[in-house]
């Protein structure tokens, strides 16, 4: 830069890209070692006559904070430049304030008593006052400096009433209290005070804004007193819905902190004749308004989080049996937060069409929460997640979704908010799994169409189908449907793993993987029509991405069978032999994953099977039960064994793709499989070959009551193995060298893949070995 000066001093545009090309490698100047030779070519060009020069300099001080922070020279020369009458160079001046002032507590001191200076300064003009006044903010390295700000704050705030200002002055103290907590309390009360007396609508939004960022960060400053008065102002008639909305989403914020919980569970009563509001009222309030979806939404979310936190079970009443829902909750009811009541409130507003007075429909119809675009989809993100909470702390209200026709709202549309469904549901089904589904011994004969409501692949795959064939019938009239977005396709590819997901794990038949198929591909896929003299025919094309994206969704839930088919399909239009091989593997791999699954399945009913004749015929010989015992063992052994070899040869075809360096963590992932495997085939066969020829005889039973008779197989004492033989721990030391290497391999995976997801190295976990 100091070449450039000489050279061409009238050139500014070199410097801009100079500072351009600092700001791009930025974090990198934490790894400089003449810091000081920067700094000290650098500070002449604040003496320059051109003010564009003085403010690209001070600019790159800011970008260069780490290494100027506590640099006293470039410290006096950003603090001289912010009063300059050159706007161009007092905006850079500030926003190297901006830089280093969070960083420095020495600059910090040093800006603020100039920093107060100019904003009690009448003269100063007001827009210098409102740009400086947000980097009160940054006076929180000491309380004395944090005091003195806050003071001269305030005392503005009592001068200045335009809505710029008093946004900006309370956006800043909050700021400050956030980062220097010592008096959260007092800018509560100066808050709410504000918002008791401001009627300007932008205003008391900002105020309501500041309170929920002291709800997120020291929610536990907020006593009593504060949420009652927050109540009281829900009620006021200025109050609109917007604020409301807020105002219970702070009361949300502060059930993280454990005393506030007390606070917002208080049922409403009066003191000397005057009634006082609390939080339980706002609640009633917003579930007695019908016309904004957002604000009841917040509600619930409030009332399931207080539900859960007091964690009071009971038992459900007024519930019919025949999906009616009445449900009623008035000035004069008391909400007690029990989740019988909770999940009477849930069933009446998410399930059915609120009335009016007059009888005629409101606007909120079935699955309100899933096309109402009032609803932002954090919060229903939230709900659903609360959901998740709730049904896991009482689990044996999960019974009860089947009454919310959830099914309803499974559709392949593509909207963010059916994917949020479908997750939500296989979140339910993967958790609580066991309760979900209906006593039938407490069914009553209102509940004959149940199977028809219940959560089951059979149900959602006719209702996707269903619900397919409608848009499909809708979208004929219209005009061409554009390229399916990627929220599209997230939104589909989960609908599709809560097919997978209900399942469990029992393959798709030919025929439902053709249907799902066809389905994705009218939703997502490109319409091909094709005429011809005799007929006219029309089919649907999907991405390749799409169906790769398809095929992982089902490896993810065990359709590996369904995966091998699509991979076989996507590697002949393969370009590159890279993706071929590719391809290949993951097609390889999936068919050897099937064949596990398939040879785990007829080996539990071989088992089962061999179990039952041991237990039945006890006067039968003792050979045909040992052969059809030895017959399921052998299957087991070669069926490993088989997959051993066949992981070996995958790993062949991944190192193809891109060498030990391009498939390295899936290789080496392979070849864990494979090892697995071998291992567990050696360990069976060592065994099994123990046992056939007698080395163990004697020594598999503790009792000789186990050996007369062949019922009491299944006892705890007639399964135990006696290790003190030694011949015994000869046969098992043959085995410990295999384990000893796949655990080492393990280990070696595991310390290359540390950058790795959170999932990934819960996956490496899950292999439970010992250190031999």
């Amino acid at each position: 830069m100091l070449d450039v000066e000489k050279e061409r001093q009238q050139n500014n545009y070199l410097r801009l890209c100079i500072l351009r090309a600092c700001t791009e490698c930025r974090a990198h100047f934490k790894k400089l070692t003449v810091c000081e030779d920067i700094i000290r070519k650098l500070l002449p060009f604040t003496e320059s006559n051109d003010p564009t020069v003085r403010a690209l300099t001070l600019r790159l001080f800011g970008i260069l904070n780490e290494i100027t922070r506590d640099h006293l020279g470039v410290h006096h020369a950003i603090l001289k430049q912010i009063e300059s009458h050159y706007e161009v160079e007092s905006d850079a001046a500030v926003w190297a304030c901006h830089t280093i002032a969070p960083i420095s507590s020495v600059f910090a001191g040093s800006l603020c008593p100039i920093l107060c200076k100019i904003l009690n300064n009448l003269s100063i003009d007001m827009d210098t006052k409102l740009k400086l006044l947000y980097l009160g903010k940054h006076m929180h390295h000491n309380s004395v400096v944090a005091d003195k700000i806050r003071h001269c704050l305030t005392q503005m705030l009592e001068t200045y009433n335009t809505t710029n200002f008093v946004t900006g002055i309370l956006d800043t103290l909050t700021v400050l209290e956030t980062r220097a907590p010592l008096h959260v309390p007092i800018q509560i009360d100066l808050l709410i005070k504000r918002l008791s007396i401001e009627q300007r609508p932008p205003l008391r939004q900002s105020i309501l804004w500041n309170l929920l960022t002291l709800a997120e960060n020291v929610s536990h400053h907020f006593d009593k007193s504060h949420i009652l008065e927050l109540s009281s102002l829900y009620h006021v008639k200025d109050c609109s819905k917007m604020d409301k909305s807020l105002i219970l989403q702070i009361f949300y914020c502060l059930t993280a902190s454990f005393h506030s919980v007390e606070f917002l569970t208080l049922p409403s009563g009066e003191f000397n004749t005057v009634r006082y509001y609390t939080p339980v009222d706002c609640i009633k309030s917003a579930l007695q308004d019908d016309s904004s979806s957002y604000l009841l939404i917040r509600a619930i979310q409030l009332a399931c989080k207080l539900t859960i936190l007091k964690g009071e079970n009971d038992s459900l009443k007024n519930t019919a049996d025949d999906g009616s829902f009445e449900f009623s909750l008035d000035n004069d009811s008391a909400f007690q937060f029990n989740p019988g009541q909770f999940i009477q409130l849930f069933l009446y507003h998410f399930n059915v069409s609120v009335k009016d007075d007059v009888g005629e429909v409101s606007r909120r119809k079935k699955l309100w929460y899933l096309y109402d675009s009032q609803i932002p989809t954090d919060d229903l993100k939230c709900t659903y997640n609360l959901l998740v909470e709730f049904f896991s702390t009482f689990p044996l209200y999960t019974s009860k979704l089947h009454k919310m026709n959830f099914l309803e709202g499974l559709k392949l549309d593509g909207t963010v908010s059916t994917g949020l469904l479908s997750q939500f549901l296989c979140t339910i089904y993967a958790k609580l799994s066991q309760f979900l589904f209906p006593n039938p011994s407490m069914t009553t004969e209102v509940d004959t169409d149940i199977n028809s409501v219940q959560l089951n692949y059979v149900n959602v795959l006719s209702k996707l189908t269903d619900s397919v064939k409608i848009e499909d019938s809708l979208s004929s009239t219209s005009s061409s449907p554009s390229a399916p977005t990627q929220n599209c396709i997230t939104s589909v590819l989960s609908t599709i793993g809560l097919v997978f997901q209900l399942t469990g794990g029992s393959p798709l038949t030919q025929k439902e993987q053709i249907i799902l198929v066809h389905s994705v591909a009218k939703c997502l896929g490109e319409e091909i029509v094709s005429s011809t003299v005799t007929s006219n025919s029309s089919g649907y094309r999907l991405s390749p991405w799409i169906v790769y994206q398809l095929a992982r969704q089902a490896n993810r839930y065990g359709q590996h069978e369904f995966a091998g088919k699509l991979y076989e399909k996507l590697s002949s239009l393969t370009i590159t032999e890279k993706s071929h091989f590719w391809l290949t593997g993951l097609c390889e791999f999936s068919r050897m994953e099937s064949k596990l699954i398939n040879l785990t399945r007829n080996l539990e009913h071989d088992v089962q099977e061999t179990l039952l004749i041991v237990n039945s015929l006890a006067d039968s010989s003792t050979h045909s039960t040992t052969s059809r015992k030895q017959s399921w063992v052998v299957k087991l052994i070669q069926g490993l064994r088989t997959a051993s070899e066949d992981a070996c040869k995958i790993q062949t075809t991944i190192m193809c793709v891109g060498g030990s360096d391009g498939r390295w963590f899936q290789a080496n992932y392979i070849q864990i499989r494979s090892l697995l495997l071998n291992s567990l085939s050696n360990l069976c066969s060592t065994v099994h070959h123990a046992l056939r020829i007698r080395r163990w005889s004697g020594s598999i039973f503790m009792n000789q009551s186990c050996k007369s008779d062949p019922s009491h197989l299944q006892t705890s004492q007639c399964t135990l193995f006696n290790m003190n033989t030694p011949s015994n721990v000869i046969w098992l030391s043959n085995c410990v060298e295999s384990w000893n290497t796949l655990l080492q391999e393990i280990s070696k995976l595991r310390a290359q893949c540390l950058d790795a997801d959170l999932e990934t190295h819960r996956h490496l976990e899950a292999y439970p070995f010992c250190d031999y």
